[in-house]
């Protein structure tokens, strides 16, 4: 473990995913966190960039069925997702007039 210079929980999570079979995807994973940010986006396309995500978020949410543990199991308020839902239908209500 002293010879991997990262974070201390990192690398003892790394040697136990020898053992549970899943060094690939750790090993992915903390190259990932190593790096900080992963995501580009240039000043003039942060709005466009947010917007998709979001829409990505909502279509995934609406594809479980708007489940709550999927929230929760993917750190996403569930409070404000059902929020946006009744935004979108008062705003649907709203185009359909």
């Amino acid at each position: 473990m002293v010879e991997i210079h990262i974070e201390t929980p990192l690398p003892k999570m790394l040697l136990a995913s020898v053992d549970l079979g899943c060094s690939n995807e750790i090993l992915t994973m903390i190259a990932m966190i190593q790096t900080s940010h992963i995501f580009y986006r240039p000043r003039e396309k942060q709005a466009q960039a947010d917007h998709l995500t979001f829409l990505a978020v909502y279509e995934a949410w609406k594809a479980k069925n708007f489940s709550g543990p999927w929230c929760f199991e993917n750190f996403i308020q569930s409070r404000s997702l059902w929020r946006a839902q009744d935004a979108r239908k008062q705003f649907l209500s709203i185009m359909d007039k």
